[in-house]
């Protein structure tokens, strides 16, 4: 059985997929149709990388993120703005980088923040975490590319 979130998730990416596919013809849409479901796996394991975590409390088993994130304020420009809203611009391309102090809850922030675009009906999110680049060789983009890689292998 698929979880809630997933269902609605593929179905909004289909949606999207079949917006794309349309405009596409030749070679690009052959292409395109080659890798699409890649897609659809990306969506289906990050929610499932994404949805729980360990934490001090519980740190044999994760729990899920929605049951124990608490919101928090941000500030953005110099004005508070909600989560929803947040979210909102987001999904329609604006851009943002997150700061805080070490153990602010940047991490567990955005992924919250990404698992409410995931079910979202405007944009795809890819969720990259930049941690551990400094401990490759390989450059911005070899990084990226290799993250997607594993999440959509992830089981």
């Amino acid at each position: 059985m698929k979880e809630p979130i997933v269902e609605v998730t593929t179905s909004v990416i289909k949606n999207q997929i079949g917006t794309v596919t349309a405009r596409l013809s030749g070679e690009l849409k052959t292409f395109w149709l080659k890798h699409i479901s890649s897609f659809e796996e990306y969506i289906r394991n990050a929610n499932k990388r994404y949805e729980s975590t360990k934490t001090l409390l519980y740190k044999e088993q994760a729990v899920p993120l929605r049951d124990i994130y608490v919101g928090t304020n941000i500030t953005r420009s110099g004005e508070e703005v909600s989560e929803v809203e947040f979210v909102h611009q987001l999904s329609h391309g604006s851009r943002c980088v997150i700061t805080a102090t070490a153990g602010a809850g940047k991490s567990v922030f955005s992924k919250s923040v990404f698992l409410r675009m995931l079910s979202g009906q405007v944009s795809l999110p890819l969720f990259v975490e930049l941690r551990n680049i400094n401990e490759t060789d390989s450059g911005f983009i070899d990084y990226l590319l290799n993250d997607l890689k594993a999440t959509i292998k992830y089981r």
